[in-house]
């Protein structure tokens, strides 16, 4: 029984990595994503990963963003700090419209998390606070040199009622 449940992931992953042999370009990206709402920042990371198709314009294009926030403050005599984090995945399509430029349109889910802890010295309590919900971007890739690129991206959701914007910025290779 166990030997039955394995058969089916290993299928997959060699039918996915036979068909990323046969791939005319694969490109991976990494680079810096800032989240703003309400007069926060989040900074962190984004990485990108695309497919294309022989003979294809069209190709897929992954993104995976993190940011978060840590403080501390004083108020009226009470301590809270807390955590924020954003996190967001997403897939897509990509077109390259000419040999140095390629934009991308994507979907997926974004979620914001708080979480707190207040304190006054004798009384401690501790919270958390996490939502998800649609997230959509587009970005494009240039390249200035063959194979390297310049990555940059939009995110935007509304998560607690709150519009979130995201702004990525990364470098990366297509092999």
């Amino acid at each position: 029984m166990k030997e039955e449940r394995m058969k089916y992931p290993l299928m997959a992953l060699l039918l996915t990595l036979s068909g990323s042999a046969l791939a005319e370009s694969i490109t991976l990206s990494a680079g810096w994503a800032t989240s703003r709402f309400e007069g926060s920042n989040l900074n962190g990371m984004n990485v990108k990963a695309g497919y294309q198709p022989d003979n294809s314009p069209l190709g897929l294009m992954t993104s995976y963003s993190y940011a978060a926030q840590s403080t501390a403050e004083d108020i009226r005599g009470n301590w809270v700090i807390s955590k924020v984090t954003y996190h967001s995945l997403q897939g897509g399509l990509s077109y390259e419209s000419t040999p140095w430029l390629r934009p991308y349109a994507m979907l997926g889910a974004a979620r914001l998390g708080e979480k707190y802890t207040a304190s006054n010295g004798t009384f401690k309590e501790n919270g958390q606070h996490d939502r998800t919900a649609m997230v959509y971007s587009a970005g494009f890739q240039v390249y200035p040199v063959k194979n390297v690129f310049l990555d940059a991206s939009y995110e935007g959701t509304k998560l607690y009622e709150r519009r979130i914007s995201t702004y990525t910025l990364g470098v990366g290779w297509k092999f």
